[in-house]
C-alpha cells in the first residue's frame, strides 16, 4: 500500500506505466477501485492509497467497490493510463475504447 501524498507525479507516473500501481484506495472509508473510478477522481490526495493487486488490498483490509461488484469488474482494462495533474482531482485518459 502506497500514499498517495508520499509520492510525486513523476514517480506516481512512473510507477503506473511499469503496473507496479493498479487500484486504488480510499484510505479513510476502507475501500478500493479501479485507477479509473470516479469516486477515486473526487477523492482528496491525503486520503488516496495505491496498490499493486487485489490481495495487497484485501490483506490491508480494504473491500471492493459496491460498483465494481454490481458490474462483475474483475480487473482494470490493461489500456488504462493514469495521468495525474499538479493539482486535485486526478485526470484520467483511457485509450483503446470503443
Amino acid at each position: 500500500m502506497i500514499r498517495h501524498q508520499d509520492l510525486n507525479d513523476e514517480t506516481l507516473h512512473s510507477m503506473i506505466r511499469k503496473r507496479e500501481i493498479v487500484w486504488g484506495g480510499n484510505a479513510r472509508l476502507k475501500i478500493y477501485g479501479t485507477l479509473h473510478c470516479g469516486s477515486g477522481k473526487r477523492m482528496k490526495r491525503m486520503n488516496r492509497i495505491f496498490f499493486k493487486n487485489v490481495e495487497e488490498a484485501r490483506n490491508a483490509g480494504y473491500r471492493r467497490l459496491r460498483e465494481l461488484d454490481a458490474a462483475g469488474l474483475r480487473m482494470p482494462p490493461s489500456s488504462a493510463v493514469l495521468m495525474v495533474a499538479h493539482c486535485q482531482p486526478l485526470s484520467v485518459i483511457v485509450t483503446g475504447c470503443h
